[in-house]
């Protein structure tokens, strides 16, 4: 098994454990410190160590989609969000499974392209429970809505627009160099 591999399918295993401990508590930042990391490294140890594959790019998809799922399920309690952030988040939500859908039917395969949009919206989801230390969770909540809102729709429109499926297309705005 490559380095990048591992380091997806470690966060697939610890990101349940989240569950079982005391969110923002210290071993919760722990163990999600190093699912965060895991989730930076993945990909950039696959492009440094020339072990890049359409496997590992569906197995940090799948990592970072169990990430987002137990991340968000901790936090909605703390946040507390409005029914307008929740009816915004399953907008969002909504256009993300367009987007799977389409690369289901459209290309017959599985993947989440990792353009900057979806980097940035996930660097700046990873960070939001370290950020509660210092900022309200009402206007993160919204800069991170705004965000992934884009980043879906720009991801969609990719899908939309493009004849094969590009996980490494860096954005609506940027043409792929494969195909």
């Amino acid at each position: 098994m490559s380095i990048p591999n591992f380091l997806s399918i470690s966060r697939i295993v610890l990101s349940p454990f989240l569950l079982l401990v005391e969110p923002l508590g210290g071993l919760f930042f722990t163990l999600y410190f190093i699912c965060f990391v895991s989730d930076g490294l993945d990909g950039y140890v696959a492009r440094i160590t020339n072990t890049e594959s359409d496997f590992g790019a569906k197995l940090d998809s799948i990592a970072d989609v169990i990430m987002f799922v137990i991340l968000m399920s901790i936090l909605y309690g703390i946040i507390n969000p409005t029914t307008f952030i929740i009816a915004w988040v399953i907008i969002i939500a909504l256009v993300r499974a367009t987007s799977l859908i389409s690369v289901v039917v459209k290309y017959k395969t599985f993947g989440i392209v990792h353009s900057y949009g979806n980097k940035l919206t996930g660097l700046t989801l990873g960070i939001l429970p370290f950020s509660f230390i210092f900022f309200s969770p009402d206007r993160l909540v919204i800069f991170i809505c705004i965000l992934a809102c884009l980043s879906a729709v720009e991801e969609l429109l990719i899908h939309l627009t493009s004849r094969h499926f590009q996980a490494n297309r860096k954005s609506l705005f940027i043409r792929s160099q494969a195909h």
